[in-house]
């Protein structure tokens, strides 16, 4: 069966792994197997890609990035003011920690502030210990769930790199160059870097020109590309995650195998499989090393990357939005319009609902028409 690429080990049916070329949290399909092991699998999930999936799930929240196995967590975000809130995949916000003010006057009024109705229990039988002549029950049954829109931006800081991301991203590249054909100990570059403790990187941010020449619209791609040419003895890659985070790797310096192009890429938000051209023949190891010292980055190329899918992020999020006010604001209609389940709804009972369902989504409907 082969060699682990991460440590050597003989891999055979008890020890090998699926391992996803583009990593399973911010989206991959595609797998791998004969790679590396399943011990390499879960240290550089953990040590590794855990790292890149954080520094990028601001965008899995974003484009609601479809997983095969779990949800991206929510993402925590400060307003202007340092407002702390918990953004949600499936949409909507909650603050990032319950609250309880405990106003010191005659009547020892106390406001609890929670997230769910779980931790409203939880909080208020916690209180208990501390008073006992609280009604648990009855504060229950007086509690109201309240949404409101945020008065002030959130603000969205991104970082990309460093050693762990990196290692993460190279990986990427060395698992296209496997399923390629190619023997990973061939990629001399990327092993010292992923092997080794003190390994040079053998990455860089590429933004000098885009390398995808047919490139979807309003799409924030994941793609991942090997170009490996005997004559140069080049192996090189180029990986992109959501059409913004953009990277060439040098695999290999000594490369002497067979003139190969091969490509893979994916929209995060379907898991649907881009089939997409790209020109990597250009690039030489000039180009690698250049990019290696940041000489390769370009903040205006940057900006126009940011630009071709943030306006789609931003329709995203409205229709999301109110598609969630619309659910719960039918919902509450039913439940207040006097009708019973299965009952026939009669004139008033329509009326009655439109009226509902009018008043809940109001407050959407007047922060849009501001707009």
């Amino acid at each position: 069966m082969g060699f682990c690429a991460l440590c050597d080990q003989e891999i055979n049916d008890k020890n090998d792994s699926k391992e996803h070329i583009i990593p399973n949290s911010i989206g991959g399909r595609k797998k791998v197997k004969g790679f590396i092991c399943n011990a390499c699998n879960n240290i550089s999930g953990i040590n590794w890609d855990s790292e890149l999936s954080k520094q990028l799930n601001p965008f899995n929240i974003l484009f609601m990035v479809n997983r095969e196995r779990g949800t991206p967590k929510p993402e925590k975000l400060k307003t202007i003011s340092g407002k702390e809130y918990l953004v949600h995949h499936e949409g909507g916000m909650t603050p990032s920690k319950p609250q309880v003010l405990i106003n010191e006057d005659i009547r020892k009024t106390i406001n609890v502030t929670a997230r769910n109705l779980d931790e409203a229990r939880r909080m208020v039988k916690e209180l208990k210990h501390r008073f006992p002549t609280i009604d648990i029950e009855k504060v229950l049954e007086s509690m109201e769930s309240k949404s409101e829109y945020l008065d002030e931006p959130l603000q969205f800081n991104l970082a990309f790199g460093g050693i762990a991301a990196g290692r993460s991203l190279v990986k990427t590249a060395l698992a296209l160059a496997y399923e390629a054909g190619i023997n990973p100990h061939s990629c001399e570059n990327a092993m010292t870097y992923l092997r080794e403790k003190d390994g040079e990187p053998c990455f860089g941010y590429y933004y000098e020109k885009d390398v995808i020449l047919d490139r979807p619209p309003r799409t924030p791609l994941h793609c991942v590309s090997i170009f490996g040419n005997q004559a140069l003895g080049i192996l090189i890659a180029y990986v992109e995650y959501f059409g913004v985070q953009r990277a060439i790797v040098c695999l290999s310096e000594n490369y002497s195998g067979s003139n190969i192009e091969r490509s893979y890429a994916i929209n995060p938000m379907s898991g649907e499989e881009l089939l997409l051209k790209l020109d990597l023949t250009t690039l030489n190891i000039e180009d690698i090393k250049s990019a290696y010292r940041y000489e390769k980055y370009n903040n205006e190329n940057l900006i126009k990357a940011f630009n071709q899918v943030m306006p789609y992020a931003i329709e995203l999020s409205f229709e999301r939005e109110k598609n969630r006010v619309l659910v719960e604001a039918i919902d509450y209609g039913f439940k207040n319009c006097g009708a019973k389940e299965g009952e026939q709804l009669t004139h008033e009972h329509v009326k009655k609902l439109a009226e509902l369902v009018t008043e809940k989504m109001m407050p959407f409907l007047s922060r849009h028409m501001k707009r």
